[in-house]
């Protein structure tokens, strides 16, 4: 194991979050597969996350690990503060195989995850020689420690019917997202109803599986409108919209703002997350 925060042109990301702005840090990403594994503990505040199909909310003191290639997307409460630890897929560490969110019981639990959250925060922001190896150690520190907490937890349950469902139906939105298909096609695929897919989808999420598939659609529209110049009718194109203006009724009704408006606010967010990041509040 090599004692280096490096590996292949990517390193350790580690960087303060807050739910009061939305992130555009493809490192910070927290909403799909971008090539990393990530940690996060969440300090102050609450918020939900929806991973491998299934949504539960969270609170403070709470660890959240995702495994990069586990569907994803995590919400913070406007007032939530929280810490990031992004690790390169290519990183040799001992993480766990299974997403793991759990809430620390116990005041020395505590301490010690907030301890070395914060101080890999600090190495990564200090410029320091050898800050690199700095934030390794505490990376596995971190990793260590999280995998003795879960051994101490013997309430191993199994999934449901529905869970296994819903994590089937994630992974398959996750890769076809981008094709265009209706909601028919997916169940047809996973081999149900789509009333009985829109019903387990309620169930554990809140939300209609229509609803499921769109939103994984706006994060990504979201992302490319917010982090590269390509032309909407280009980005509606790879997103599996058969036209621009589609696309454009469609992103209008959901946020409430044309995709050209939306891409218009990046420099005044920008401007904001430089302000803020005066604070090592950086967005979510």
């Amino acid at each position: 194991m090599n004692n280096t925060s490096t590996s292949g042109g990517k390193s350790v990301f580690v960087a303060g979050i807050s739910g009061l702005y939305r992130n555009i840090s493809a490192q910070l990403r927290l909403d799909g597969a971008n090539g990393y594994n990530k940690f996060i503990f969440i300090k102050k505040g609450s918020g939900k996350c929806m991973i491998d199909g299934v949504t539960k909310g969270f609170g403070t003191n709470t660890v959240i690990y995702v495994p990069d290639s586990c569907p994803h997307h995590i919400d913070l409460g406007i007032n939530t503060q929280a810490c990031a630890i992004s690790i390169p897929t290519e990183m040799d560490f001992n993480l766990p195989i299974e997403p793991v969110v759990f809430a620390l019981n116990t005041a020395n639990d505590i301490t010690t995850m907030a301890q070395m959250f914060d101080a890999a925060l600090q190495e990564f922001n200090s410029g320091n020689p050898a800050a690199d190896m700095a934030i390794y150690s505490y990376t596995g520190l971190i990793t260590v420690n999280v995998t003795r907490l879960l051994a101490q937890q013997s309430d191993c349950v199994k999934l449901s019917a529905a869970q296994r469902l819903m994590h089937k139906f994630s992974h398959l939105v996750e890769d076809e997202f981008f094709s265009g298909k209706g909601l028919e096609n997916y169940a047809r695929t996973l081999g149900v109803t789509s009333t009985h897919l829109t019903r387990v989808c309620q169930q554990l999420n809140g939300q209609s599986a229509s609803h499921f598939i769109q939103d994984r659609i706006i994060s990504e529209a979201r992302r490319l409108l917010l982090i590269s110049n390509a032309k909407i009718q280009d980005i509606a194109s790879d997103l599996g919209f058969t036209s621009a203006a589609y696309f454009t009724r469609f992103f209008t009704t959901r946020l409430g703002m044309s995709p050209k408006e939306f891409r218009q606010s990046r420099d005044q967010f920008r401007k904001n997350l430089s302000r803020e990041s005066l604070l090592t509040d950086i967005a979510v």
